[in-house]
């Protein structure tokens, strides 16, 4: 009887590894084709913009910084890329010292949390400027996606000719 016991909890223990290398591979899937889309569309906005150099689009950070450039919100842009390296230092930082700080944890959140909520106010002026009035309902959708689908809809605006867009009014 201990034998089919041992048989029954190898099984299950296979399964949840193999659940989780599924899980893994998914992600890894995501953020390569993530990449591979936001660089187009980087690459096209960019070289539809008047700029011969598209090739910035393909490195990593720089390209947040690309994109707020495209909307006009440079600091943005830069800042999202200097919390996104942080948030990728702190990760390599928890997966080689195998500890939880706390602290640093929570910077690691509220760093990743404040990426999403840049990236998605860039991705509003872009699509505003490219899609009309249809930039409100694809920044729903990437605030319903958690972002996922943010670079889906960059690359489907990229070749949309840039409308100024103007700054929203303050009451007095």
């Amino acid at each position: 009887m201990a034998g089919f016991g041992v048989l029954i909890v190898s099984g299950i223990l296979s399964a949840i590894f193999l659940f989780f290398i599924a899980v893994f591979a998914a992600a890894a899937a995501y953020i390569m084709a993530s990449y591979v889309l936001e660089g187009f569309s980087i690459a096209c906005m960019r070289k539809k913009a008047g700029d011969a150099h598209t090739f910035p689009a393909w490195i990593p950070f720089y390209s947040k910084y690309l994109l707020g450039k495209l909307a006009d919100r440079r600091v943005m842009g830069a800042v999202s890329a200097l919390l996104t390296l942080l948030s990728v230092c702190l990760c390599v930082y928890f997966y080689v010292c195998q500890e939880l700080n706390t602290l640093w944890f929570i910077l690691l959140l509220m760093a990743l949390l404040a990426v999403f909520i840049l990236d998605t106010l860039i991705a509003h002026r872009i699509y505003k400027s490219r899609a009309g009035k249809y930039g409100d309902v694809l920044t729903v959708f990437t605030v319903l996606s958690l972002g996922l689908l943010r670079p889906v809809f960059l690359f489907a605006v990229r070749n949309r000719a840039a409308e100024s867009v103007p700054a929203p009014e303050c009451g007095n």
